[in-house]
């Protein structure tokens, strides 16, 4: 985790068996919230089941985020995910999106989550305009 792209983050702790071997848990802070990594070594790879979502104020801060983790080795995945070069899925998601699929429109949010889909990077007017039945070009972002 690169705790240098948000406020408030720094790396508490890391243990290696070995200074050539990976990390085996990592403590560290991701915006104030204490967090945990436990690598469950070469028999259980990380895969895109599991994921660590970091959530977003606005488009702008999204946007930051993801241009600062792109290009540093890792592979763009559809949903707003990205994969790290040791397999670990970030996905990032506007916090806006959570008030848009918890509304209590059924039809609304699987409209958010199937527009959603089709994006790399997660464009809130992308998913605003899904729940409002809007659709057009900016449903599909292939950058």
């Amino acid at each position: 985790m690169d705790v240098s792209l948000r406020p408030d983050s720094q790396t508490r702790s890391v243990h290696r068996k070995n200074p050539d071997l990976p990390t085996l848990p990592a403590e560290f802070m991701r915006a104030g919230m204490p967090c945990n990594n436990l690598n469950g070594g070469p028999n259980d790879p990380l895969t895109s089941a599991a994921s660590t979502s970091v959530h977003t104020g606005d488009q702008e801060e999204t946007y930051l985020l993801w241009s600062a983790w792109d290009g540093r080795g890792v592979s763009k995945q559809r949903r707003g995910s990205l994969v790290g070069r040791f397999g670990l899925s970030r996905q990032i998601i506007p916090k806006s999106m959570g008030r848009i699929l918890l509304a209590g429109d059924k039809a609304a949010a699987d409209r958010v989550h199937d527009a959603n889909m089709t994006t790399i990077r997660t464009r809130i007017l992308v998913l605003e305009s899904a729940f409002h039945g809007k659709r057009g070009r900016a449903h599909v972002e292939l950058c």
